[in-house]
């Protein structure tokens, strides 16, 4: 494997599995499951589940990824990041739209200017 292949990998993963984890807003955290059928349906066969595992492993090991008894969030420095950074169209609209439910989570990053 490519060194640089990897990086790529990499960023594209922790934007995916960012979004995932977004949409899927629950409080705790997701599951790795829910995460995985959550990037399976939308991307298919454009994903693949070992690297989704390598990446799980890299996000923890590195800090960018939490995992509080099986249940998976992002470091909320990541979370700006990835908004901030050509987020994917899911996570860009879901950050930048007028919501009619304003998601609490969303809202407390906003006011708490991460």
């Amino acid at each position: 494997m490519d060194i640089k292949s990897d990086e790529v990998k990499s960023k594209i993963y922790l934007k995916l599995i960012t979004e995932a984890i977004v949409q899927l807003s629950q409080n705790k955290g997701s599951l790795r499951k829910d995460i995985w059928d959550y990037l399976y349906k939308k991307y298919g066969d454009s994903v693949d589940y070992r690297d989704f595992l390598l990446a799980i492993r890299d996000f923890r090991s590195s800090g960018k990824m939490l995992n509080n008894d099986g249940m998976y969030s992002m470091h909320s420095m990541v979370l700006n990041e990835v908004r901030e950074k050509t987020p994917t169209p899911v996570f860009f609209n879901r950050f930048n739209s007028d919501l009619k439910k304003p998601n609490m989570f969303i809202s407390f990053l906003r006011t708490e200017g991460r």
